[in-house]
């Protein structure tokens, strides 16, 4: 007895490509890396800490917490474990040429822990000057995990935010601001600002060989897609129905170019 069974090969994409305008993982030994800039915001109240709010400062291991950088040889740090309550100091970024550029995001990874409940805390906003003065606020990120945005565990993540289309001009900065409150220190690593591009066209589906075009009884058919699209965020799915009246459904698993034992 012949078995007939129907197979499709399903391209799904969601086509995506980035142009990194930034990135800094701040492994070289010279801090601030070149383009760079930092300032104190404040020292702090006084005597609230073991000693005034100073700046940040390049480090290749880390204690209170306990902490390696994320990537590379160093990362960087904000000593708020020393530092006066309401210390601050803010990090910025080189230029950044954003004409005529939409959907820019900034995004960087910061060591998160659980000791002690003061909230310190890493503020990102971005400006068309490299100050505090009228900048427009990102978004902000607690070092302890039970504040906003919480975790469950300690340990690095990475935060992304929208950069807002209205700042689309030739000068712009991104600044980090770290607001010390004489808990643990803060650390920080991989800053980078990326655009983000949707691609246009439809990918490609390629063509389908099969080894067995006729499977009796027990026998196996071997499928292979030749000529498809093969990028990012394209993802292929094989699809079978018993019929030419049923709905295709998805083979569990099957996302490779080759389709086996079919």
């Amino acid at each position: 007895m012949r078995k007939y069974l129907t197979l499709c090969l399903l391209l799904l994409a969601s086509l995506v490509h980035s142009q990194i305008l930034l990135q800094e993982s701040f492994d070289g030994t010279t801090f601030v890396p070149a383009g760079w800039s930092q300032q104190i915001i404040s020292t702090g109240n006084p005597n609230s800490g073991d000693m005034p709010g100073g700046l940040f400062e390049r480090a290749i291991s880390g204690s209170n917490p306990t902490a390696l950088p994320r990537s590379g040889a160093a990362m960087v740090r904000y000593r708020s474990y020393d530092f006066n309550v309401s210390s601050s100091a803010v990090l910025i970024t080189p230029v950044l040429n954003l004409n005529g550029r939409t959907n820019v995001k900034l995004r960087f990874w910061m060591y998160r822990d659980a000791t002690y409940p003061n909230r310190d805390s890493v503020v990102a906003w971005v400006n068309t000057a490299a100050s505090l003065t009228g900048a427009t606020v990102l978004g902000k990120v607690s070092r302890n995990i039970a504040y906003e945005p919480t975790q469950t565990a300690v340990g690095w993540y990475q935060y992304t935010f929208d950069i807002p289309a209205n700042f689309n001009g030739a000068t712009n900065y991104i600044l980090l601001q770290a607001v010390g409150m004489y808990g643990n220190n803060m650390y920080l690593d991989d800053v980078q600002v990326e655009q983000i591009n949707n691609c246009n066209g439809i990918p490609v589906a390629g063509n389908i060989t099969i080894d067995n075009s006729v499977v009796c009884g027990n026998g196996t058919a071997n499928l292979a897609v030749n000529g498809n699209s093969d990028a990012t965020g394209v993802v292929l799915q094989w699809q079978r129905r018993l019929n030419t009246t049923n709905v295709w459904t998805d083979i569990p698993s099957a996302n490779a170019t080759i389709l086996s034992n079919v």
